[in-house]
């Protein structure tokens, strides 16, 4: 009798630790099926909000799938109200490289360089011209300016042979070309006599018609380029074609013309002075800035 007793009291337990085992084992699969369906639920809501959000703040909804527990499903819900820029918890970012100005440079940029350079060196011998009155300083700064000229031609040439074109050769090409083909034969003019008052609100339009000029070109660039990246052609004339008017200047100056002794002399409009060549850098100015001439590009 108590050997039978025994015998079910043993069974009992045995019956028991298996039920208990495989209770546990059922509250495990339910736990990771609820996890599996709670992530899906997650990737469900994402893939909506993603659908009804504006393409630039699709972004933070890819952080919050990287976000376990609760903080996530937060994050999706935050998003997908509208304010995934304000609400959605930041998210730490890659470390950013240092910018290295001389690591970043290009080969063509070297050129761009002896551009500016160039332009400046000019800029600094009519100022000593200014000074001496030495026409040495002169021939100088006007062989300064087609080098200037030589230097802009070549960054381009080596930029598309070597297939190197970058945001910070686009900023360098254009403000050397202001320095060597806009200040520079402002500053030549200056030097070889227009130094009234109208002849100095005509060089300021000028040099300002260049800056404008140069601008609209590389906000425009992408939309008049082929599909080599070649622009086909140039809203008003290119600021280079300034060195038209220092050719004609320097011609003038080596025949004798300069100071009080230029040609059509000078006209005095009350207080204020104007020579009619400084006309000449208000017309090309104004075609710099022309938006329906066209030059084609070669």
């Amino acid at each position: 009798m108590a050997t039978a007793r025994l015998v079910r009291q043993q069974k009992t337990r045995c019956d028991s630790k298996r039920f208990q085992s495989e209770t546990e084992s059922l509250e495990a699969r339910c736990v990771e099926t609820q996890s599996r369906l709670g992530l899906t639920k997650r990737r469900n809501r994402w893939r909506l909000a993603r659908s009804r959000a504006p393409r630039s703040t699709a972004a933070p909804y890819e952080k919050c799938l990287s976000i376990s527990g609760s903080r996530g499903a937060t994050c999706l819900q935050a998003c997908a109200g509208g304010g995934a820029a304000l609400k959605c918890p930041a998210m730490p970012s890659e470390p950013r490289r240092h910018f290295s100005m001389l690591r970043d440079f290009r080969a063509a940029d070297f050129f761009t360089l002896g551009n500016g350079l160039a332009g400046s060196g000019a800029i600094l011998a009519f100022m000593r011209f200014c000074a001496g009155e030495q026409a040495r300083f002169f021939w100088i700064g006007a062989a300064l300016l087609p080098v200037a000229l030589a230097m802009d031609i070549l960054d381009g040439r080596v930029a598309r042979l070597r297939n190197e074109a970058s945001p910070l050769g686009q900023e360098l090409d254009s403000l050397a070309d202001v320095v060597s083909f806009g200040v520079g034969p402002a500053a030549m003019a200056f030097a070889f006599g227009l130094r009234g008052e109208g002849d100095a609100l005509c060089l300021t339009y000028f040099v300002a018609c260049g800056i404008s000029r140069l601008a609209r070109y590389n906000v425009t660039a992408a939309s008049l380029s082929t599909a080599t990246g070649k622009v086909r052609y140039f809203e008003g004339i290119p600021i280079p074609s300034s060195l038209l008017l220092v050719a004609l200047f320097a011609v003038l100056f080596a025949l004798g013309y300069r100071g009080d002794a230029l040609p059509l002399s000078a006209w005095q409009l009350g207080p204020i002075s104007l020579h009619p060549l400084a006309l000449l850098y208000v017309a090309h100015g104004s075609a710099m800035i022309s938006k329906t001439l066209r030059i084609p590009k070669l």
